[in-house]
């Protein structure tokens, strides 16, 4: 036994030391774009002394990444991972067998659940903190979550701020110390930044404003005032969770039904003031902008969205205030409070029953999606954290519905399909550029699922985003060669102002004889009422700049594929809302619409792709050689 104060203390603090929680920082991240990306700006705002290096002194810390097994040495090359290894032991848990091409969600829930059930029973005395790799942390908020870890607390529930990546990026750059590399920002400076630069989908979702807002009903905000918005979330990250019983499999969306599964209890506490938590979201500007809708929404409209998805939880979560403030609370707070109670309420009278998260029909769709592009990667077995989904009598439906949305969504298009035009346009390019002796092809896409499949094996073809060509120039060639002899720019109508800064940041990789093909495709373009093909005049400049002779166009569109596209995608959104009601007249449409799409893509296909006018254009291939003056 100690004899002294001093030993007597000594011993405490030995004590204190190893009944430390146990605590796993789990983050999902693959690609080494994405873990470059991950390790200048998410990984440095972890690394800040309020963040992991505090959460490492309060508990028994362990970080956990979840990421392709040839990844894992790209990790090490990294600056900031070499710095998270001198704070805590870091693991790796491969998921190459989780990963797909689409239906993210579920690939991160699979992720997320894969180092929580291998812990078997000892799940039970961990505390498992979760972290997206695009969320940034403000300096202190990992430090205020292990106050709520050293209570036992199940569930705390963490809110993300989402702003504009293009705004906040270059901000959180230069805000990097470089001595150390590590983004150390104190909360109410790095909310200050948020609220100042706030992402278009969080002004639609502000509701004492009258210009526009959001289909997508998860999050509701009111502005205070300038330096002040208070919000209320049906969906919430869940930041932590200490589990209270043994799970084995995962039956929906992590932010479904990890809390239910692991919490039931219901022991949660919400990090509702940005002083001590703020996690910052990043996205892309045009993100989720075709969910945007002028004008105020309609309690109506409202209340059937939430009805559709939301479980017990996600209502539950949204009787917590979250105050994110640059400044000092504003005594009209507890007046804004009253709006937020106040309306939560009279939504919830309107509400019935909450849909249960185990067979949420949002699950079951992506699993399916999930499924299917796992079997045409040649990945047939089920991994073991996936749980059955649970059958109904009308499966056969269900599996027929899910066929025809499959082949509607799926990169690789038949003539069957209403998008099979655009697809045989955009191939036919590639395949053209591919056929060239000794090709060297630069690909700039963003979304890979719509053109990296058209690339055959064994070629040589290197690919970069938009942003970072924007923001880094284009990467060098891996061939023995300085340069490419081919370039093809792919971007939705969304980004096509961007065209010629695009082309200008390529030619530096290019030979004077180079070729370089711009595709613009305007994708879903049937639900819009306006003419794409009218809308391109308008870009002229954006695209193509001066005129040229050795610029040449091709154009995949038209009234009649329009129709086919509309018709198409009029029955799957029926489908998509109401479910078993709609499948009295979308079945029989359905059956009926294959043949009919056949036929209306072999009578285009005897005129399209055209170099002449085509009115309602979905796609336009513009080809030109570098050698032109075209771009200034």
């Amino acid at each position: 036994m100690p004899t002294s104060k001093q030993e007597f203390g000594s011993a405490q603090l030995h004590t204190h030391l190893v009944m430390r929680p146990k605590t796993k920082f789990l983050t999902v991240v693959w690609g080494q774009s994405y873990i470059s990306r991950f390790a200048t700006l998410a990984l440095p705002s972890f690394l800040a002394p309020g963040n992991l290096p505090a959460l490492a002194r309060a508990t028994e810390l362990e970080v956990v990444i979840m990421t392709r097994r040839d990844d894992i040495d790209f990790f090490e090359k990294q600056a900031a991972f070499r710095l998270l290894r001198q704070i805590c032991p870091v693991q790796f848990v491969e998921i190459d067998d989780l990963i797909t091409t689409a239906v993210y969600g579920v690939t991160l829930t699979l992720a997320y659940a894969r180092p929580i059930i291998a812990c078997g029973r000892d799940m039970v005395n961990i505390h498992f903190v979760f972290m997206n790799a695009d969320f940034v942390l403000a300096d202190g908020s990992l430090q205020a979550l292990s106050t709520h870890i050293l209570s036992g607390r199940s569930i705390v529930l963490g809110p993300s701020f989402r702003s504009t990546a293009e705004a906040m990026e270059p901000l959180l750059e230069a805000a990097i110390e470089t001595s150390t590399g590590i983004l150390s920002i104190p909360t109410r400076k790095l909310t200050s930044l948020a609220l100042a630069h706030p992402h278009p989908t969080t002004i639609a979702k502000t509701l004492n404003q009258d210009f526009c807002h959001s289909t997508q009903v998860n999050q509701f905000f009111w502005q205070v005032n300038d330096q002040t918005i208070l919000g209320r979330y049906y969906l919430i990250f869940m930041l932590a969770l200490k589990p209270e019983r043994v799970i084995t499999t995962i039956n929906s969306f992590c932010d479904y039904a990890l809390i239910p599964e692991l919490c039931p209890s219901g022991d949660e506490v919400a990090m509702g003031d940005s002083d001590k938590f703020f996690m910052l979201e990043l996205q892309q500007r045009n993100q989720e902008m075709n969910l945007l809708r002028l004008g105020r929404q309609r309690d109506s409209e409202i209340v059937n969205s939430l009805q559709y998805w939301t479980t017990a939880e996600h209502r539950r979560a949204a009787t917590h205030d979250i105050v994110f403030h640059a400044g000092e609370i504003p005594k009209e707070i507890d007046s804004a409070k009253a709006d937020a109670r106040a309306f939560v309420e009279k939504i919830a009278r309107k509400l019935g029953r909450p849909r249960f998260h185990e067979g949420h029909r949002y699950w079951v769709r992506g699993v399916e999606a999930w499924r299917n592009y796992r079997v045409s990667q040649g990945l047939s077995a089920a991994p073991i954290e996936l749980a059955p989904l649970k059958s109904s009598p009308f499966s056969w439906l269900w599996a027929f519905l899910n066929f025809w949305r499959r082949k509607l969504r799926e990169p690789r298009k038949t003539p069957f399909h209403p998008y099979w035009l655009d697809h045989y346009l955009l191939s036919t390019v590639i395949g053209d550029i591919l056929c060239s002796n000794d090709a060297r092809l630069l690909i700039v896409r963003e979304n890979a699922s719509l053109v990296d499949h058209l690339v055959g094996p064994n070629t040589a073809v290197q690919f970069a985003t938009p942003l970072e060509t924007l923001k880094n120039g284009p990467p060098s060639p891996r061939q023995n060669s300085d340069s490419y002899t081919h370039v093809l720019i792919y971007l939705l109508r969304k980004d096509c102002r961007s065209a010629q800064e695009l082309v200008a940041q390529c030619r530096s990789k290019m030979p004077p004889s180079g070729t370089c093909v711009l595709f613009v495709h305007h994708l879903y373009g049937e639900t819009e009422n306006s003419d794409f093909s009218w809308e391109l005049i308008q870009y002229i400049e954006e695209i193509i700049g001066e005129t040229s002779p050795n610029a040449s166009c091709t154009y995949v569109g038209g009234s009649l594929k329009r129709t086919l596209s509309k018709s198409f995608r009029s029955l799957t959104s029926a489908y998509g809302r109401f479910g078993f009601l709609s499948l009295p007249w979308v079945v029989p449409m359905m059956i009926l619409g294959a043949p009919i799409s056949l036929v209306c893509n072999l009578l285009l296909s005897m005129r399209q792709p055209s170099r002449h006018f085509v009115s309602h254009c979905s796609s336009v291939a513009i080809q030109f050689k570098m050698r032109s003056n075209l771009f200034r």
